[in-house]
């Protein structure tokens, strides 16, 4: 978007309607470059912010799995020690 300047009567009859053109031209130059600088930034920080957080949830994600693992095995054992308990008490009548 560019700059919208309000100048006073006698800054344009000092320096006249070309030169006033040209400072304003410059300044929307100026204005359009710092634009586009700051949407490039702004995007490589998103990138890098979209990237660090991919990271972390996959690293997440693995933490849990193998929290489901060690919790699986767990159950498992207990599962075969109770049946082995109820097998031992079954063939003990």
């Amino acid at each position: 978007m560019p700059i919208v300047v309000k100048l006073s009567q006698a800054f344009y009859d000092r320096f006249g309607d070309e030169v006033v053109g040209e400072l304003v031209g410059m300044l929307n130059q100026v204005d359009a470059a710092s634009q586009n600088s700051l949407r490039e930034l702004n995007e490589a920080n998103f990138a890098r912010f979209d990237d660090r957080l991919e990271r972390r949830f996959s690293q997440l994600e693995a933490l849990l799995e193998r929290r489901l693992g060690e919790q699986a095995r767990w159950l498992y054992l207990s599962w075969a020690t109770l049946m082995a308990a109820i097998v031992a008490l079954w063939f003990r009548h």
